[in-house]
């Protein structure tokens, strides 16, 4: 469906078009919040065992994940397409992406059915959301509600490629082809180009580099009054159940330097165009990283303990 709303000036109007109703948005990201659910509850009862740090880092990461889960049940369901004056407004949940008319080189249909390849983003039967390479069409950044039949291609002078799946298409189409048309290619100089706000999107980076940092000094500061044999392994309870040499720790810590590095590589390559999925995988290798810290103070404890 498609609704007519007066823009906040009172000066015309913005045609909404909600996305093609998906079931599959939904039941998907029930199924995923299922699984995460089981060890959610197993950190909350080693949080009531005594193992408070690591416990606490796993329940914050566990928690976030389905978190973002939910926003993106949310987003599958809210997803809109608004037409405006002079430019083309791509709600995602809270996001908003604008696309200036004179921006559009072309719009048309194409078929899902031939995607390849998921580069870089989310999906699941009746939802995609990400970079994705698609047969004859190449790489395109996709916020669709279906997983296969036609949906909107929109191609931009830059050379990126959007896919969005809004009800009655070909009527959609339509209406953005005499909006682009409407602007010159005169008056392409003075449209906005595409704004991404970075700003929240490099600082993850930092701050995943900045928890690696703390990470590594708390372990190379303690590792010097660490017995040779520690406890490296604990059930259920808290007890150690496996030993081994200290030295094996180091391994620990070269595991963690994984995320801040994989993290800062994600954010160069996709962050400037899929910032909220940048954006959460940043805060979650982050809170990966509290959960290597929590980890090893764990370790840390029952060593001096013995």
């Amino acid at each position: 469906m498609h609704v007519m709303n007066r823009n906040k000036r009172g000066t015309g109007l913005l045609k909404t078009y909600s996305s093609v109703p998906s079931k599959g948005a939904t039941i998907g990201g029930a199924i995923v919040g299922a699984i995460l659910t089981a060890p959610l509850l197993l950190s909350v009862y080693l949080f009531s065992q005594g193992q408070s740090l690591f416990s606490l880092s796993l329940f914050c990461l566990l928690s976030f994940v389905l978190a973002f889960m939910g926003y993106i049940i949310y987003s599958g369901v809210n997803m809109k397409y608004i037409i405006g004056d002079d430019k083309l407004i791509l709600k995602i949940g809270f996001h908003e992406q604008r696309i200036p008319y004179s921006y559009i080189k072309e719009i048309r249909l194409e078929n899902l059915s031939l995607i390849r390849l998921r580069i870089f983003g989310a999906s699941w039967p009746g939802f995609l959301w990400g970079l994705f390479t698609i047969a004859g069409v190449g790489a395109a950044h996709l916020y669709c509600t279906r997983w296969r039949g036609d949906f909107v291609l929109i191609e931009l002078r830059d050379g990126k490629k959007i896919g969005i799946t809004p009800e009655k298409q070909i009527q959609f189409i339509d209406e953005v082809r005499k909006k682009a048309k409407a602007f010159s290619i005169a008056r392409m100089k003075e449209a906005f180009r595409l704004k991404t706000h970075n700003r929240l999107v490099y600082s993850q980076v930092v701050l995943a580099i900045a928890a690696y940092v703390v990470l590594a000094a708390y372990f190379l500061s303690i590792y010097p009054m660490l017995p040779d044999t520690i406890p490296i392994h604990f059930d259920i309870y808290g007890n150690p159940n496996r030993w081994t040499s200290k030295s094996e720790l180091f391994l620990m810590l070269l595991l963690a330097a994984i995320f801040p590095v994989l993290n800062t590589f994600l954010t160069l390559k996709f962050g400037k165009h899929e910032k909220i999925i940048t954006i959460f995988l940043g805060i979650t290798f982050i809170l990966i990283i509290t959960v290597f810290f929590g980890a090893i103070d764990c370790i840390v404890k029952a060593s001096m303990q013995i």
